[in-house]
């Protein structure tokens, strides 16, 4: 049997009539992922390694079957269970029936039977067929048979049990029969059938003595059992059994997996239109809507299906479909072109590139099938971008050729507007994969991304440049972006200048980081007039997005006269209106007529209180005018200003005192206008009377001190009676009018009174502030402190032209002078002038100075 296939499928096609098991549609080949896996070699690769109870018992087993089989190393691991299932089913029933009597393994729904698949099951019946046949198994190979430990020896020689002709069966039937007994049947031991009996004994009597003597000794191996690991199996002895379940409350348990996963990938499997549109429909509401992610290797196949489906765009371009040949040996379907499904097809973007375009889809007419497959190939474009957010499944795609050929197709066909949504999913899907590609100068992706970037589609542009930047970046290799076009680079440069879009400015200067950062690519384009204005460029593009920031220096500080200690007095007619007022809104007028604000500035409780008690004392004896007691009264201070805080000083003796207020210079009218009181002490004492019009003073002084009337023109003897006047202190016949100038000079000068009041002046500045300010412009930083933005690669830019010039001279076009003078000694000075102004890039920049300086 092993030497002939078409006998082993004899012998898989009666073990399938014994056990009453419906055969699959293709019994000679099998399909895991649309991979075709042999039954004759799957078959044989279990049953050299002892079988599927003994490899079951390890993982990395079912691994290595699966990769003989015909499936490629990195699905392997995603598709060894689908082969242990496919093994399970449809082989292990041929298994069971070359198995020796009492030797049985238990099959999915058999295993509470007992025995398996041989009850009530005559093992001469299930192998029947293959004493028929004139080979049988042949031996074990010596390299497999590592593979055994721990089955029974007659197991691993069933080629020398006598399957192999009937003449020798009946030659030594006696022989054997006479020194042992027969072998219990595969079946129960109280069996009634005949025929089964028979078929056991004559299969028992058939081994000689000389056949047993050549057997290969049995191998053994230590298992744990309850009398000799008394630790491990005592605390399950002493747990009670779990309770059974209820097969209607079992529907209730929920699956690890939900059930929709699986059933959306078993309708892809069935390919019909409409299951395809369930399929298609909840992975949209289950990706996008509702935001889940699962992980594709959980799921094997779904991604290729995926993908299979984006690929029928040509079908609606050209007419073609594209079959996914994964092992070569499968017959092409008519009408369709063969792609790789294991490797990069190097060819395919000639190959889409030579197809018809026999639908233009710019008529808007189309029929239902196409409106369909259209609708398919965005859904399917669609689900493959949601999955792709999550790392582990954009791995996955990076590690499928598959993919990398669909996105070629995808991006190499004719644009068209009806496939822009489906064009958005995958370019958005390369984004995420990407970064986990090698970077190659061969790579069709690179050249298919270029029309994108002066695309009048900004998603477009945007989308394609962060493509060419994350090329790569998870891996460690070095990436070198060569051989662009002169156009495609100047368009890119002309993206600099797009200031208000600081998304397409960042990503733009992303690029040109990558690209100066290798020394082949700015020799190419050293005569470039585009790298000969990227300097200039990179250099005002320093301080954007900066924040203006002023330092002030101080080199002396500010100081103010020391406050007045007396209180102003209260002019009569402010008295009189203050008396109309009851308390406490008395006390708070008065106050704040006498009072302002100021932080600096203090004065005691005992001050402040007998100033309002000697302001009111004659009415208070006379007529009877209450006051407000000393408590009362502190409160109203703190409730009149809201910065007084009234506070007890400690020292030897506790000082009380109202911090936040001072006396006025004067005392103030409740509208606003200060009193100007008059200061005429002669005779004694002091005049005082006050006023809040400056001409009613000069009207009071002149009329009332002076004596002077308009007839009183000529020389008498007069003196001038104002405070601390010493010019005309003493009487002398002096002209009036020069008395009265000299007068008008102690008095204040006129005004209208018809404009609003002056806020009350502050105290004088005795010594002024002297302060110098520094403008400072700094760029955004991280939480680090370390720069970024868009400023900070701008320098990062610079620095790279300048490291990867040529080190010779630029030639007599530019004086012999080197490269470096050529592109950046114009600039230096202004580089340390934006350097002073941008603290966050200062050390970058002047870095940058000396590496220009040096050259």
């Amino acid at each position: 049997m092993r030497q002939e296939e078409a006998v082993f499928h004899c012998a898989l096609k009666h073990a399938y009539a014994a056990r009453n098991i419906v055969p699959p549609r293709r019994n000679r080949q099998f399909y895991i992922n649309r991979k075709r896996v042999q039954p004759y070699w799957l078959f044989f690769n279990v049953f050299d390694r002892g079988g599927f109870n003994h490899i079951s018992l390890d993982k990395i087993s079912w691994y290595t079957v699966s990769k003989f089989s015909g499936i490629t190393d990195t699905q392997a691991t995603t598709f060894s269970w689908n082969v242990i299932e496919t093994y399970r089913t449809w082989l292990l029933p041929l298994e069971h029936a070359v198995l020796p009597a009492g030797f049985t393994y238990p099959l999915p729904g058999t295993a509470a039977q007992g025995q398996g698949l041989g009850q009530g099951l005559g093992q001469a019946q299930l192998l029947a067929p293959l004493q028929a046949f004139p080979h049988g198994l042949q031996p074990v190979p010596s390299h497999s048979q590592s593979y055994t430990h721990g089955l029974p020896g007659n197991y691993i020689n069933l080629s020398s049990s006598p399957f192999s002709s009937s003449s020798s069966s009946s030659s030594s039937s006696s022989q054997f029969s006479s020194t042992h007994t027969p072998t219990p049947s595969y079946g129960s031991s109280n069996s009634s059938n005949p025929a089964t009996a028979s078929a056991s004994t004559n299969m028992s009597a058939a081994a000689t003595p000389a056949m047993m003597d050549t057997m290969t000794p049995m191998h053994t191996i230590m298992v744990d059992t309850p009398a000799n690991q008394r630790g491990i199996y005592a605390p399950s002895a002493q747990q009670p059994p779990p309770l059974p379940i209820e097969p209607l409350l079992r529907s209730m348990i929920p699956d690890t997996v939900p059930k929709i996963y699986s059933q959306c990938l078993r309708s892809l499997e069935v390919g019909s239109d409409g299951d395809r549109d369930f399929a298609l429909h909840h992975l949209v509401v289950i990706s996008d809507e509702r935001g889940d992610k699962f992980k594709f290797e959980d799921f094997g196949g779904l991604a290729e299906y995926l993908t299979d489906l984006v690929m029928r765009i040509t079908r609606l371009i050209s007419g073609v479909t594209w079959f996914v040949d994964y092992n070569g040996r499968r017959e092409i379907p008519y009408g369709c072109l063969a792609v790789s499904g294991t490797e990069q097809d190097p060819h395919i973007v000639e190959r889409v590139a030579g197809l018809p375009v026999i639908i233009h889809g710019d008529d808007h007419v189309e029929d239902a099938e196409s409106a369909r497959t259209l609708r398919w190939i965005t859904e399917a474009a669609l689900v493959l971008r949601n999955m792709s957010m999550l790392e582990a499944n954009a791995r996955y795609l990076s590690e499928m050729p598959i993919f990398k050929n669909c996105l070629l197709i995808v991006l190499s066909s004719p644009r068209q507007p009806r496939f822009n949504e489906a064009l958005n999913h995958m370019l958005d899907t390369l984004e995420q994969v990407c970064p986990y590609w090698e970077t190659d100068e061969n790579d069709p992706l690179l050249p298919l991304l270029l029309p994108f970037v002066d695309s009048n589609d900004r998603y477009h542009v945007v989308t394609a440049l962060k493509i060419i930047v994350l090329y790569s970046m998870e891996l460690t290799t070095f990436k070198r972006l060569g051989g662009l076009p002169g156009d495609k680079l100047l368009a890119l440069f002309n993206y600099s200048y797009l200031e208000q879009d600081k998304e397409l400015l960042s990503m733009t200067l992303d690029f040109f980081y990558q690209y100066t950062a290798t020394p082949e690519n700015i020799n190419e384009f050293i005569y470039s007039e585009w790298l000969h204005h990227m300097v200039p460029r990179m250099v005002s593009l320093l301080l954007i997005d900066s924040n203006d920031h002023v330092n002030e220096i101080v080199d002396q500080e500010e100081h103010k006269a020391p406050p007045t200690t007396s209180i102003p007095p209260v002019p009569q007619e402010l008295k009189a209106l203050l008396l109309h007022i009851p308390e406490p809104e008395r006390c708070a007028r008065w106050l704040s007529c006498l009072f302002i604000e100021d932080a600096e500035c203090e004065i005691t409780q005992l001050a402040l209180w007998k100033a309002y008690q000697d302001c009111f004392a004659a009415d208070r004896s006379s007529g009877g005018i209450p006051t407000l007691a000393a408590a009362d009264f502190i409160n109203a201070v703190s409730a009149t200003f809201s910065s007084a805080q009234a506070q007890v000083v400690p020292g030897p003796s506790a000082r009380f005192i109202i911090k936040g207020i001072r006396p006025l210079e004067a005392a103030y009218h409740p509208n606003g206008y200060p009193y100007f009181a008059c200061r005429w002490s002669d005779p004694s004492p002091i005049c005082k009377i006050g006023f809040t019009d400056p001409a009613q003073l000069h009207e009071h002084v002149i009329r009332d001190h002076l004596h002077l009337g308009p007839e009183d023109a000529e020389d008498q003897l007069r003196n001038c009676g104002w405070e601390s006047c010493k010019t005309h202190r003493k009487p002398s016949t002096i002209n009036v009018n020069e008395l009265v100038n000299h007068v008008y000079t102690h008095l204040p000068a006129l005004k209208d009174m018809a404009l609003p009041p002056a806020p009350p002046p502050g105290r004088e500045i005795i010594q002024p502030r002297i302060s110098r300010t520094f403008d400072y412009y700094p760029t955004p930083v991280d939480e680090n402190g370390d720069p970024i933005g868009i400023a900070y690669k701008a320098v990062l830019i610079l620095r790279n032209i300048i490291r990867n010039l040529p080190h010779g001279n630029a030639g007599p076009s530019y004086g012999f002078k080197s490269w470096n003078y050529v592109f950046f000694f114009a600039y230096r000075n202004k580089l340390i002038e934006i350097a002073d102004y941008n603290p966050t890039l200062r050390g970058d920049i002047f870095d940058l100075v000396d590496e220009i300086e040096s050259s």
